[in-house]
């Protein structure tokens, strides 16, 4: 076995210097007295270690600074967020709110029930484009089986934006047309509502613990409401003129019906002609003898049409009462392209 073995160059105490076998130097701690020059036998050679407890807090300091420069590493590697500007909402059957920059980015997400917080647990849309952070969302409740035949039939998108009216339009106008194409892709049956409303809504939403699309569907409900309950006491009007008429009219009839029968018995009484007998007409026959039956034509049987999902457009809510907030409030809604703003007049005449 070959011995590993060095040159003593230097002494220096208890320590000294050699030159290695490989033409390396090395120090090392002298066990006994030697002279400079001479070969002595050397151990295996040892991995530096640290063995001051100034190397370990020099290490300790390097890894909090790192972990304290993290966040700002985060901050500087991700896009200039603005403050939001336009809010949006998209109810599946989780409920997402999400804040939007002047750049239409996501500044802020919230899950209004517990399933929209677990699927945003595991969908990260901060910073990303509003379309994309939707495509994403829907993306995830299709998975999770929020979608689809056991799942929602209905998704709403509401926009309301503090840059106006023009802007929640353009939002809305983008993110219906990415969310069809979504649909049509996926082959789902789900119906689509894409709402413009006023940003006096977001406050009133948010004092109900709802989504701008929840707060815009419970405004036409009561709306329905309303126009029922106003339809109903003026049919219960015609209803009862309509049958007082009915029974003049039967007691009319009745009348004029007796004077007739009188009439007609006096009639019959003075009669002598004979009639003649009815002409009985024979059921025509076919070849065997046997009598013809018609046979009733085939029916021509029509497949039931397959349900379409419904697609309104986007519906403006442009009028939204405060004083009603509580309580839903009113709205004006309109389906076309434009924007029907109706306002209230007074005449004091």
């Amino acid at each position: 076995m070959k011995k590993n073995k060095g040159v003593v160059l230097e002494i220096e105490g208890k320590q000294a210097i050699v030159l290695g076998p490989g033409g390396e130097f090395r120090t090392i701690r002298l066990h006994k007295p030697v002279e400079i020059g001479e070969e002595i036998e050397l151990g295996p050679e040892k991995v530096a270690v640290f063995t001051s407890w100034r190397h370990w807090l020099g290490a300790v300091a390097a890894v909090f600074l790192v972990l304290a420069l993290l966040p700002f590493w985060q901050q500087w590697n991700q896009p200039n967020l603005g403050p939001v500007v336009t809010y949006l909402s998209l109810d599946i059957n989780p409920s997402f709110q999400l804040g939007l920059d002047d750049q239409n980015r996501v500044v802020e997400e919230q899950g209004l029930n517990q399933e929209a917080k677990e699927l945003l647990a595991s969908t990260p849309i901060h910073g990303l484009a509003a379309a994309e952070a939707v495509n994403r969302l829907t993306r995830a409740a299709e998975a999770a089986g929020y979608l689809g035949k056991n799942g929602s039939p209905q998704i709403i998108l509401a926009v309301a934006s503090r840059q106006g009216e023009a802007k929640a339009a353009q939002v809305a106008a983008l993110l219906r047309q990415q969310t069809k194409q979504f649909l049509e892709r996926q082959q789902l049956q789900v119906a689509l509502k894409t709402v413009v409303t006023v940003p006096q809504a977001v406050q009133i939403a948010a004092g109900q613990g709802l989504s701008l699309g929840k707060l815009v569907q419970n405004i036409e409900e009561k709306k329905n409401r309303q126009e029922q309950e106003t339809v109903k006491p003026a049919t219960t009007a015609v209803a009862k003129g309509e049958k007082q008429q009915t029974v003049k009219s039967e007691a009319r009839v009745q009348t004029e019906t007796k004077s007739v029968s009188r009439n007609s018995t006096k009639q019959q009484g003075q009669s002598t002609k004979e009639q003649k007998p009815a002409v009985t007409v024979k059921p025509a026959t076919t070849n065997s003898g046997k009598p013809q039956t018609s046979q009733p034509a085939p029916a021509n049987p029509t497949k039931p049409a397959v349900a379409q999902p419904e697609d309104q457009g986007i519906v403006f809510i442009t009028e939204i009462d405060l004083s009603l907030g509580g309580e839903g409030g009113t709205a004006t809604p309109s389906t076309s392209g434009e924007t029907q703003t109706q306002q209230q007049k007074t005449d004091n005449n």
